[in-house]
């Protein structure tokens, strides 16, 4: 009976002290609530429901904050700084993260159903098993620093033309090539007429249209 209680004991001093290394810091939720501030504060399952709504502050600041399993449904984080937060299975459900910062957080199995991520930057973010139903990316850059387009409803729709790598871009002009024939009396020349706006080198390349210039 002894070794029972015993054990019964000890699985509670166990459990408890889990508990207690998991919890928010009640000083650091005070902080949070107050200033909207809290750098590498820990947030373990801390209630921030509606959090930012009477922001007299600025931007929400909670870089590298722990915040494993808080509660921000119907946060107002516009701009916010999330830069490398834990937000593993955080509730963000309808959250406001226009143009937020969340480059490297942690978003595993973070629940993100309705919230506006319009302009947010999640390059780096680890958004595995992460729901986004309804979630709204436009704009947004994605993990791989994609931008995401248009229609980006529930998932990131590429947008091709923001992401044509710089280099292969050809700016508009108008190009006029002459080559020289053998003969001497004709001259065989191209021109490529390109719109005042940017194309692939492949786009460049369908538009040439050859043409001959015969001399006398």
């Amino acid at each position: 009976m002894k070794k029972y209680l015993s054990l019964v004991l000890c699985v509670f001093v166990l459990t408890a002290t889990a508990n207690t290394a998991q919890a928010f810091d009640k000083k650091d939720l005070s902080k949070v609530k107050k200033t909207w501030t809290c750098i590498e504060c820990n947030l373990v399952g801390a209630n921030l429901r509606k959090l930012g709504w009477l922001n007299v502050f600025g931007k929400v600041d909670l870089r590298f904050a722990n915040l494993s399993r808080a509660n921000l449904t119907k946060a107002k984080l516009r701009k916010a700084l999330l830069t490398r937060a834990d937000l593993s299975g955080a509730n963000l459900t309808k959250a406001k993260l226009m143009e937020a910062n969340l480059s490297g957080a942690n978003l595993t199995k973070a629940n993100l159903s309705g919230a506006d991520l319009s302009g947010a930057y999640l390059t780096g973010a680890n958004l595995t098993d992460a729901n986004l139903f309804g979630a709204n990316l436009t704009d947004a850059n994605w993990t791989d620093d994609s931008k995401c387009g248009k229609g980006s409803i529930g998932k990131c729709v590429s947008d091709k033309k923001s992401n044509i790598p710089d280099n292969d871009r050809v700016r508009g002009s108008t190009r006029h090539i002459f080559i020289p024939d053998p003969d001497n009396d004709r001259v065989r020349g191209s021109t490529r007429h390109i719109l005042d706006h940017d194309f692939t080198k492949e786009d460049v390349d369908m538009k040439a249209k050859p043409y001959d210039i015969r001399g006398k």
